[in-house]
């Protein structure tokens, strides 16, 4: 595909750097579901301090049942802070170096920060603790920053106009990421599977709409500041419009 795209007679200029737009079609569709599954949720477990019969049976199954199991999922959960920052940079220096994508580079630096924030604020509201326990667990600050890291990553490389091939990959190799943390959490026993639940719905959630301001204000950008198009080319054998 040539670099520039003749309409009439002129040369165009490729889109504007950054036009394609982060959020998928179904961004706000998926903010409502997202938002409502973490408010629903955590009604439900607002101020409780006893396990749902499907969290106590989440539980029975999935908690760790040797020390060395233990100790792995241990390992894994503590190992998401340093790949939460190596990865946002790295989606970061993606998003600029390679793809010329500010938009990109301010949603790989927002997205996990905000969501890290807004879980915080969430834990205090919902009040939601183990007995006997001081720290609120709803909903899971692990599962919300790892959902906010590779939904950037993912809605990064949608945004290039990556081969179909390359976007499956990356979902599928970013949701084994979040199963995995989410294994570990509920294995450790460090959240149950409602918080867990909560913090997924929650990064998705933050993240969707962070793209989804972010596109709202390119497109006011664009707006205000309309890219010009180069004048006719008058190189020979180039079709020239010329008044009648």
């Amino acid at each position: 595909m040539s670099q520039h795209t003749r309409r009439g007679g002129h040369q165009v200029d490729p889109p504007a750097d950054g036009s394609i737009r982060l959020a998928p079609p179904w961004a706000a569709v998926a903010i409502t579901v997202a938002a409502l599954i973490t408010g629903s949720v955590g009604a439900l477990v607002w101020r409780s301090e006893r396990l749902g019969s499907i969290d106590a049976w989440a539980l029975r199954e999935l908690a760790a049942h040797s020390y060395r199991e233990f100790q792995l999922a241990s390992g894994i959960a503590a190992s998401l802070q340093p790949v939460v920052i190596f990865g946002t940079m790295a989606i970061a220096i993606l998003a600029w170096v390679v793809l010329r994508r500010w938009n990109g580079v301010i949603l790989s630096l927002a997205a996990p920060a905000v969501t890290f924030a807004v879980e915080k604020l969430l834990k205090q509201l919902v009040a939601r603790r183990s007995p006997g326990v001081s720290v609120f667990l709803y909903p899971s600050g692990h599962l919300a920053v790892a959902t906010a890291l590779v939904l950037t990553l993912i809605l990064v490389v949608r945004s290039a106009g990556a081969r179909p091939s390359i976007r499956a990959s990356v979902i599928a190799c970013s949701s084994l990421f979040v199963v995995v943390i989410a294994r570990a959490r509920l294995a450790e026993t460090a959240h149950s599977l409602s918080d867990v639940v909560g913090g997924v719905a929650t990064g998705a959630a933050v993240t969707l709409a962070a793209a989804l301001l972010l596109d709202l204000g390119l497109l006011r950008f664009m707006t205000h500041h309309p890219t010009k198009h180069r004048a006719p080319s008058t190189r020979s054998g180039d079709p020239v419009n010329r008044p009648e």
